[in-house]
């Protein structure tokens, strides 16, 4: 089991990531991170990102699968092709949003900016006021912060001001609900090191029970486990479970291919999208585990799956109370 990494200086100001002031939604840790076969040695620095990458095209069409006789015996049946991951926004769309969040500026950086070192430092204990009293100027980046990082209604014209809503209407039914005469975010939006990520919102800012696929954020566990990988060039990688994608944001620096699982569409719903905003294409598969890729080979495999391992049934009062923050 990996370690955490050194806790930072207190005083140096840092935008968390989404989760790593939500202990209540922590579901999540590291496994192992281990590389199949290590390929000729390197410098043993990953090779920087592209910026400028474009996303690889998607098919054109949903993903076709071979019709078989329906009196074959079910051991002799071959089994189904992957599923076409159903994104949340069509391409277009997405493609509009990543610029619109590039044209407001909505970075890590710009945001500890904004906010100065004594809201960020708040935020970072979730707690959200002094974030509120620091971004009331009404710019693109300040209703971004507002909307999505510190869990506030915004007007609708300052919302429609900060994203493409009238080039691509279908933002608004995903990334929003209406409250009143303003908009409050819908699911989280915000910027990690040098990408977005997208997730679903944190009991801190939309407090009460979780849906059942809810889909973790980034995280302490998360971060974990992105430290303690192997960062060589490699030709595949494979993350199981990649939820929101986080790891393989990580992986996209260093392997020439990433593939991800998940047993929740919304999960690869998610993934697609992170993926696409910051440019990047990943082969996405629903399934449990490895049972998707059965049968192929990869040069590194990493995993965060849930690290409390039972049944579920009410063993742990810790977990189990029925307390919508234990979930």
């Amino acid at each position: 089991m990996p370690t955490d990494p050194p806790p930072r200086d207190p005083a140096e100001p840092r935008l968390q990531p989404a989760g790593s002031w939500q202990p209540d939604q922590q579901a999540a840790a590291p496994s192992h991170a281990q590389s199949r076969t290590d390929p000729p040695a390197q410098s043993g620095h990953a090779e920087p990102r592209q910026p400028n990458q474009q996303a690889a095209p998607e098919p054109a069409g949903p993903q076709q699968t071979r019709r078989q006789p329906a009196n074959l015996h079910p051991a002799d049946r071959q089994p189904a092709g992957p599923r076409t991951v159903e994104p949340l926004l069509v391409d277009g769309d997405a493609d509009r949003l990543a610029d619109a969040l590039r044209a407001a500026g909505y970075t890590a950086e710009a945001v500890v900016d904004l906010l100065g070192e004594e809201a960020a430092g708040a935020l970072a204990r979730a707690e959200r006021v002094p974030g509120l009293r620091a971004t009331t100027g009404g710019s693109p980046l300040e209703t971004l912060v507002r909307l999505f990082l510190l869990g506030s209604t915004e007007p609708a014209a300052a919302v429609r001001a900060a994203l493409p809503l009238s080039a691509a209407p279908a933002i608004e039914g995903v990334l929003l609900e209406p409250d009143g005469d303003g908009y409050r975010a819908a699911i989280d939006l915000r910027p990690y090191e040098g990408w977005w990520v997208v997730a679903d919102l944190g009991t801190d800012v939309r407090p009460g029970p979780v849906r059942p696929d809810h889909v973790l954020g980034v995280g302490p566990a998360s971060l974990t486990l992105s430290s303690a990988t192997v960062r060589r060039p490699v030709g595949t990688a494979l993350d199981i479970g990649t939820g929101c994608g986080v790891q393989s944001l990580h992986l996209s620096e260093h392997a020439a291919a990433v593939i991800g699982t998940d047993v929740l569409p919304r999960a690869l719903a998610m993934a697609r999208l992170t993926a696409r905003l910051n440019g990047l294409h990943w082969e996405l598969i629903e399934g449990d585990l490895l049972a998707p890729v059965e049968g192929r080979r990869f040069d590194l495999v990493v995993s965060n799956p849930p690290f409390i391992v039972g049944p579920g049934d009410g063993g742990f009062a810790y977990r189990d109370s029925g307390l919508a923050g234990d979930r």
